[in-house]
Formats: structure tokens, sequence, C-alpha cells
């Protein structure tokens, strides 16, 4: 079954993979405790407040539409089977390197959670369209979540639940039919709407850099990693303001990034096509790097390497001869594992 693909969708993933990727190599080298600076602290917050929120709010819109049993099997060869192979095979590679393996399948390695979150997102969605309040109803869950410190690392239950909202705005934006209202409301205004996305994004990059250390110091990115439960951040008596804030801060940044994408065809439609190849081949380089030692740089070595080595990788792995090669794994036909064929 041939889908049909949106330039604009298709663009806005692949800028958003490119902010991964290049997030990932600048957490690597703030591994290192000379190159863990409040700059570098700031930039990387910059990054993880509207990334994630952004894509999984895509994969919200995109999975819209009712569910069948294509689709259903199209997660679990597209996200659970990756899963699995992807875990085992860092697992593996974690043995020769660092001489441990460490094997939990309940608790993914860095970066893989967001393959069991959006999976188990899609698993409840059509229960969650029943409701009159999905977004709401999710979002109470997002903030009452936060004050349960077993909820967190294992199945990636803490940013699964934190992360619903956006989610399910996705879903609510396809699904209530608000695309072509969106669209027009843009497209007349997208001059003045870019150039408030432009102001508005400075504007946080520049409150970040200017009170990087106070940032530095109590670990303000913690919050917007959406992982952490109230107690574990120490924040029992605040959480619920500052949940919704953080919730708030990340959809308009996400707003304002996704107001910037080209609408039509660009190269960067072929990084978004291939945005799961990027994802998870790039996890592997991550975690690898994460095991070794790396040199300790100044600011701007460390910056230039993390913006050239995340935009080498986006731009090597996101080819379509890559894709023709890993295909078999990130997108297998696994009918042996159904009880019929389609």
């Amino acid at each position: 079954m041939i889908r049909h693909r949106i330039p604009y969708l298709d663009n806005a993933k692949g800028v958003l993979i490119l902010f991964v990727v290049v997030g990932h190599v600048l957490e690597v080298f703030m591994n290192s405790s000379s190159n863990h600076t409040p700059v570098t602290h700031a930039i990387y917050t910059f990054i993880y407040i509207f990334h994630m929120p952004a894509f999984i709010a895509i994969a919200g819109y995109l999975s819209g539409k009712p569910r069948t049993e294509i689709s259903i099997r199209r997660d679990i060869n597209t996200l659970l089977i990756p899963y699995l192979i992807f875990e085992l095979a860092i697992t593996s590679l974690r043995l020769p390197i660092t001489g441990t393996t460490n094997l939990d399948l309940l608790n993914p390695s860095r970066g893989l959670w967001f393959l069991l979150a959006l999976f188990m997102m899609r698993v409840i969605s059509p229960y969650f369209s029943l409701l009159k309040f999905p977004v709401l109803i999710s979002l109470a869950i997002s903030i009452a979540v936060g004050y349960f410190p077993g909820i967190g690392a294992p199945l990636s239950l803490g940013r699964f639940f934190a992360l619903l909202p956006f989610y399910f705005i996705g879903v609510a934006i396809y699904q209530k039919g608000y695309t072509s209202k969106i669209s027009e409301f843009t497209v007349k205004r997208i001059v003045q709407l870019r150039i408030f996305a432009v102001i508005c994004l400075s504007t946080l990059l520049l409150l970040l850099l200017t009170f990087r250390e106070t940032i530095f110091r109590y670990k303000v990115w913690r919050i917007f990693y959406y992982k952490d439960s109230a107690i574990v951040l120490d924040l029992e008596n605040h959480f619920y303001w500052i949940r919704p804030a953080a919730l708030l801060i990340s959809a308009l940044a996400a707003i304002a990034v996704l107001l910037l994408i080209p609408r039509k065809n660009s190269f960067l439609e072929t990084w978004g096509i291939n945005s799961l190849n990027i994802y998870l081949l790039h996890i592997v380089v991550f975690n690898i790097l994460f095991w070794v030692d790396l040199p300790d740089l100044p600011l701007l070595g460390v910056l230039g390497i993390a913006v050239l080595l995340g935009s080498l990788l986006t731009a090597v792995i996101g080819t379509k001869t890559v894709d023709k090669l890993v295909r078999p794994i990130m997108r297998g036909n696994h009918d042996w594992l159904y009880s019929k064929k389609l």
C-alpha cells in the first residue's frame, strides 16, 4: 500500500531528527565534567524543550486514523521488533567495550525509550479517542503521575505519561479536522508568524543563556526531560504548576519551530522519511560514545563537533542507500508472527 506523503510533515521530521542527533552528540560530550558547563547545559535544555514534544505531536497526528489490523502490525514491525533488536544489539556491543551486559528489556538503553513510549501511546489511542476531552485527561494524568516516584525508567513510563498530552493534541488536530483551518490561518500570515517564531525562540535561548548559572545549579533540564518524578526533582510543593508550565513552554516552542518548517519539497524530506533509520542507527553510535573516554574540549569545539557530527550522522544514515540496507530490520514483513496473512 502506497502512503500519501506530506512534504511539510517529512520536512518537520527531518529538522527534528537533526536536533535529536545533535542533542545526543552534545550530551555525550557533556558526560565529561569539563565539558558539562552552564552554556552547554543551557543549549542542551533549549533543544530538549521542543524537539521530542514536537516529534510526539506529529506522531499523534499521523496516528489519528482509526486503528486497523494493518496499522497494528505496522506498529509491531516498526516499533516493538526494532526495539528488541536494537536493545539486544546495544547490549552485545556493550560487553566487549565495558565488560558488562546489563540486559534489561524493561529499562530501555539510552535513547530507545521513544520506541516503547510511542508504541504504548498508539495502543491506548483508540480508548482515549472515545473520551470527550482526551487532551485534558492526558494533561491531568501527566501532572498526577509526577507525584508517583515509582513511575519512571521502567518501560519509559515516566516520559510516556508526561508527554501524553502532545500525542493527543496531534491526534485531536487530525480527528477534529483542524488541519485545513490551521493551514489556512498560517499560510495567510506566514511571514509575520515566522518573524514572531524567530523572536520567541531567540528570546527563549537568550533567557536560558542569561540565567545559565541558575539553570545549571538547579538542573532545570531535568524538568524538560519529562522523566523524573516530583520527589526526585525535589519539587513536591510546586510540581502542580511546574509540570503544566513546562508543557506550555514546550508546546509554544514546538509551535514556533514548526512554523519555520518549509512547506514545499526539500532535501529535509529524505531525512524525515528515513527518520526511524536515523533515530535507531545513531542511537548505537550514541551509546558507544558514552562508553568511551572523550577528550576535553573548549566550548566552541564541543558545540562545533556536536553540530558537525550530528549533521554528518543525519545526512549519511538518512540516505536511500542506507534505507535499502536496513529496511528488513526497520520495516520488515514479519508475517511468520501473525495468525493470518494480509
